[in-house]
């Protein structure tokens, strides 16, 4: 596996802003030396991710995530350190070059990539050219389709039987094993059959337009109506959007996406001629799904079923996309409606208006839940402040968030005051649950770690005076001792110079918690107080270790005056007596 070399890393990290690149996927907004904003990697509704630029790092106090700007990237883009360290690269003017390696890995996804990709191929020829393809082509042209759209998104046939697309790998040389692998067939018993059968196919493309699975869809009321390819090695439901990648030039020009529930709604949204509609695949949405839209546009309008299980999905959604930093704006649809059936009845122009006449996020949860509690029952106007306050508390302008107070103050009849009250002490609670474990950044073994770390001239003077052998905490102990393997300079040590000397995951997030606390301040005089207080802490640990041993000695009469660990018990006990 090349290396790429650390003097270009530490140079694209240089050059990089990286609250600017984290600032893509999540708000952030200053507080103190650090960002703050709601983590992309799992649902919150108070903020509790930290960026220090300073530091090279970012923490969240949530889920727990942590590490450098290469590792967020890896992490919100799912995608392996050369590819992030090469993107970035190119963004910031550091050229990098990656040898693509030929190992058997590498070859292996080749091959099955190519596979799925015959398999689309094989699909899209039954349906535009066989006659086993007749019926369902009708069946799409009856749904408002045509050709070209047909085409564009290289619609198929799966045949009934359960073995014609078996037949067809095996005579291109695949084994069925492999189909198995990515899920276009399937093996029980020890026989191989097609996954997908009597199915209209909808091939599934990663950002990069590669094939990388399929949904299949009945022509009758048959149950499942749909069946998609299960989840692979070269496939995650979480981590794609179905149509991005063709949708995502249009998303970018218009700096808006429209986010549906099925394929046949992108489909006929893109037919009418409205290039920017995606689906989330037959799973709810995910913050690698936003994070993903995140890339091309800072506006997602929501146009879910009006029934009820299509409002719930709204509502989950919309944490996920404010969570991203991006501005949600919900389509009003009547019921029994959805985007294909209006695309079908009213072209454009309706998939148009629909966009246009979206109401804010705030207005939507407002006017759902208005409907849902009786709000004359003291009961529902709790159940509605409940369900409505989160969402006001996303709000990052002060001004909008206090009209919306006003606002849900009148709906319940009560004074703004209560609501801003209610607000606050909703937040402190999360704050109180959210510190609950961390580590205690005021120790003593905390306190000096980040002077060290902050001023390399006093780092220097500990080192002369102490070992990280000394550190009595298992918590602390490995930062010290990764501390400890640093080259001193005269610059602040960051992320990128502690992480290669840390294997623990956990040590690794201590570490980007420690380092997005703010500069301590201090004197030497309070380094070396910091110090002997670890002098001591381990002198007192250390002599606890030793007393049942010597005092069980003593009493036996098996231990000389001359005996190492007597000797060393008895110093201790003198010089923490001293110290005292």
């Amino acid at each position: 596996m090349p290396k790429i070399p650390d003097e270009t890393l530490n140079e694209i990290l240089r050059l990089a802003d990286m609250v600017a690149v984290v600032g893509r996927y999540t708000q952030l907004r200053k507080n103190g030396s650090a960002f703050v904003g709601l983590c992309p990697f799992h649902n919150e509704k108070t903020p509790s991710f930290r960026v220090n630029p300073e530091r090279g790092a970012f923490k969240c106090f949530g889920c727990g995530e942590g590490g450098g700007l290469f590792q967020f990237l890896m992490k919100v883009e799912s995608l392996p350190f050369p590819e992030v360290v090469r993107r970035l690269g190119h963004e910031v003017g550091v050229e990098i070059v990656v040898e693509e390696t030929d190992d058997a890995e590498s070859a292996r996804r080749k091959r099955l990539l190519e596979l799925l990709e015959r398999c689309s191929h094989y699909y899209h020829e039954l349906l535009i050219k066989s006659p086993l393809g007749k019926e369902p082509l009708e069946y799409l042209y009856r749904r408002g389709l045509d050709m070209p759209t047909i085409e564009r998104f290289r619609l198929g046939w799966a045949p009934n039987g359960g073995t014609a697309l078996l037949q067809k790998l095996t005579a291109s040389g695949y084994r069925p094993e492999e189909g198995d692998e990515v899920g276009v067939l399937r093996e029980r018993n020890g026989r191989f059959t097609d996954m997908l059968r009597a199915r209209i196919i909808f091939p599934i493309f990663d950002i990069q337009d590669r094939v990388v699975a399929f949904g299949g869809r009945v022509l009758d009321d048959a149950q499942p109506k749909y069946l998609n390819s299960p989840e692979t090695f070269l496939y995650s439901k979480r981590r794609n959007l179905y149509g991005l990648q063709l949708h995502r030039g249009e998303i970018s020009k218009q700096d808006r996406a429209l986010i549906v529930e099925g394929y046949l709604d992108v489909v006929s949204v893109n037919k009418v001629g409205c290039g920017i509609a995606v689906a989330s695949l037959g799973t709810a949405l995910t913050s690698e799904q936003s994070a993903l839209l995140r890339r091309y546009t800072k506006n997602v309008v929501m146009a879910y079923d009006a029934d009820r299980a299509g409002q719930n999905a709204t509502v989950k959604g919309i944490e996920l996309f404010e969570q991203a930093g991006l501005r949600v704006s919900i389509a009003a649809l009547a019921d029994g409606e959805d985007p294909d059936s209006l695309a079908r009845r009213e072209g454009k122009a309706g998939i148009e208006q629909m966009l246009d006449s979206a109401s804010s996020v705030i207005d939507y949860v407002i006017s759902q839940n208005e409907q849902r509690f009786d709000l004359s029952r003291p009961e529902g106007k709790e159940d509605f402040a409940r369900e409505v306050l989160p969402a006001l508390d996303k709000i990052q302008d002060p001004v909008r968030q206090q009209a919306y107070v006003v606002r849900v103050a009148h709906v319940l009849g009560i004074n703004e005051n209560r609501v801003q009250w209610r607000l606050s002490s909703q937040r402190q609670g999360a704050v109180l649950q959210r510190h609950r474990g961390q580590i205690d950044s005021r120790s003593p073994e905390a306190r000096l770690f980040r002077v060290c770390i902050a001023h390399p001239e006093w780092f220097e003077q500990v080192r002369t005076q102490m070992a990280p052998s000394i550190i009595t905490s298992d918590r602390f102990r490995p930062l010290f001792a990764a501390l400890w393997q640093v080259r001193v300079s005269d610059q602040p040590i960051q992320l990128q110079d502690l992480s290669p000397h840390l294997e623990d995951p956990e040590a690794s997030a201590d570490l980007t918690e420690l380092l997005l606390e703010p500069p301590p301040t201090g004197t030497a005089e309070d380094v070396e107080k910091l110090v002997q207080s670890l002098r001591d802490k381990y002198d007192e640990f250390r002599l606890e270790a030793l007393r049942p041993i010597v005092l069980q000695g003593l009493a036996a009469g098996t231990l000389p005056p001359d005996d190492e660990q007597y000797l060393e018990y008895t110093q201790l006990q003198r010089r923490l007596k001293g110290a005292r």
